[in-house]
């Protein structure tokens, strides 16, 4: 998680937040597909988190949140959601992110994050 959002915030304060989605881009990359030490790489989940949070904090707050609600009202209800939980926040992130941002093209390099994500969870073999 810090290593997305250290990624993330270094490249958007120092120079843009372009600089920080390449930033997080790389860093999420490089959890998945490490080039040194002849790792397997994890599925990328934390650091892709930490980047999605670091690129828009009070999106990532809001889906924070709707995903803690979803996994208590599940709780109440007796049933395991976490599943239900986790597509909650992980579906209605970018919806609050365009809301927050208000720009297409910072939604479309958020896909893209999405997209790698995406692409590391299903050639995972665990």
């Amino acid at each position: 998680l810090a290593k997305g959002v250290l990624a993330v915030v270094l490249g958007t304060v120092t120079v843009a937040w372009s600089v920080g989605w390449v930033a997080g881009l790389g860093a999420l990359i490089g959890a998945c597909w490490p080039l040194f030490g002849r790792l397997q790489g994890g599925r990328g989940v934390a650091v892709f988190a930490g980047v999605a949070f670091a690129l828009s904090p009070s999106a990532g707050t809001l889906g924070v949140l709707l995903t803690l609600a979803v996994l208590l009202a599940a709780k109440v209800i007796g049933r395991n959601g976490r599943i239900a939980a986790i597509g909650v926040g992980v579906g209605t992130y970018p919806l609050l992110f365009l809301a927050d941002q208000v720009d297409l093209l910072r939604l479309a390099a958020l896909m893209t994050l999405y997209l790698v994500a995406l692409l590391r969870f299903v050639t995972t073999r665990r």
